[in-house]
């Protein structure tokens, strides 16, 4: 059994295994690590880490957020194609469901591992403490190795690694 507590000090509770390792395949399949950057006059900016995973099933989608914490919101519909919905987890919840589904990741196991180094340079900070050189250099790092595992085709790598 696997322990999982999110970001607003919550227990979410144990589950078995096997859900920790459904949630991992499920991930693989549907999900991915997003880290954001945006540019404040503060040193260093705004930075955020979520875990999103996509699919037209609510139903899973609820079941994942009652044990890991988290949104599920609708996507926007598009003409032709069922509703869609995104369940995200920011970065305490994100990180306790990362933890928690990382033994049985197979595909998406980079995502993971840049997931929770991310999130790990998030803790011990106050608010009105400014990023150092490194801490900001280790950030911008690991923003570029999740931009580049989500890359497609030969062209966009190139545009990622200019």
């Amino acid at each position: 059994r696997s322990g999982c507590k999110g970001n607003k000090g919550a227990i979410m509770g144990t589950f078995p295994v096997e859900l920790a390792a459904y949630a991992a395949g499920f991930f693989d399949g549907e999900g991915c690590v997003t880290i954001t950057k945006a540019s404040r006059k503060t040193k260093g900016g705004m930075w955020g880490c979520r875990t999103i995973m996509c699919n037209t099933n609510r139903d899973v989608l609820d079941v994942l957020q009652g044990k890991f914490g988290g949104n599920v919101h609708k996507k926007k519909k598009i003409p032709g194609e069922k509703q869609a919905y995104n369940f995200t987890l920011a970065a305490g919840d994100a990180e306790a469901f990362l933890q928690a589904i990382a033994p049985y990741v197979l595909v998406k196991r980079g995502d993971v591992e840049v997931g929770l180094s991310f999130i790990s340079t998030l803790k011990d900070r106050s608010k009105n403490e400014y990023l150092n050189s490194d801490e900001r250099e280790l950030r911008e790092q690991l923003l570029i190795k999740c931009r580049v595992l989500h890359v497609r085709g030969e062209i966009a790598k190139e545009k990622v690694n200019a």
